[in-house]
């Protein structure tokens, strides 16, 4: 009862404390939420060249197709309420690193992981949303395997940006690799944390294959449809199934 009461006065002052989850591709926007009995899902598609690659590239018709997505799934009531979200960016590329240092403690530990971080940037780090995380330790071996995980800032504050305008409140934004793995990690049926995994994802996109460690995404390598398909724009069974093999 306390609960319904709170949620009600936060509605009145529109303070929103639910959030919804967000998946932003090249093809269409995505909105995942519980409304209190089951989990809905509403979805926009995007005119082609919106978006392309993760780059916004005509952003009156991004923001106008998030304002549909909101007001289309009857979460708010009107356009003036904002709604919090956590974003997955499916189109944006992002790069993540593995990489093993000895058990070491304290703030050695965490200079030599900022070392690493900065080594193992793609771009300078100027350029780039970074962040770590310890993926496993190795007693036998005495060592720690830190999980870093690099996005380029430029894609990401355009679509915060255009979030806002939309009435989004962003309060976490991460890669397809990161979000597919917490789900595969936390959802998945009778998955054994210690043991490595092959999952692969099909979307619009194309392929996405990830490497699992430890609940961790190891590696990454992803087959946008646009590089095995033929001039008309078909993928063939055999060069589906060869991209499968590799």
């Amino acid at each position: 009862m306390f609960a319904r009461f709170t949620k009600k006065i936060l509605s009145f002052l529109r303070i929103r404390s639910i959030a919804a989850g967000l998946e932003i591709s090249d093809a269409a926007v995505r909105m995942a939420y519980f409304d209190g009995g089951m989990w809905r899902l509403n979805a926009i598609r995007l005119e082609p060249g919106t978006i392309d690659q993760g780059v916004i590239k005509d952003r009156q018709a991004f923001v106008g197709a998030l304002w549909r997505l909101k007001l289309e799934s009857g979460i708010v009531k009107d356009r003036e309420e904002s709604l919090n979200a956590a974003v997955a960016l499916s189109s944006v590329r992002a790069y993540n690193k593995v990489f093993s240092l000895p058990v070491i403690r304290g703030e050695a530990l965490d200079k030599a992981i900022a070392l690493n971080v900065d080594m193992a940037s793609p771009k300078d780090l100027a350029q780039v949303y970074s962040d770590w995380e310890i993926a496993g330790r190795n007693a036998g071996a005495g060592t720690v395997d830190v999980l870093a995980s690099f996005i380029d800032r430029a894609p990401v504050d355009e679509v915060v940006e255009a979030l806002a305008a939309a009435g989004f409140v962003a309060i976490s934004v991460e890669s397809k690799s990161l979000a597919l793995t917490r789900v595969f990690r936390e959802q998945g049926s009778d998955i054994d944390i210690a043991k490595a995994y092959l999952m692969v994802c099909v979307d619009e996109a194309g392929l996405d294959y990830l490497i699992v460690k430890n609940g961790k995404p190891y590696f990454e390598y992803e087959t946008p449809w646009r590089n095995i398909a033929d001039d008309k724009g078909a993928i063939s069974i055999p060069v589906f199934r060869d991209d499968l093999v590799m």
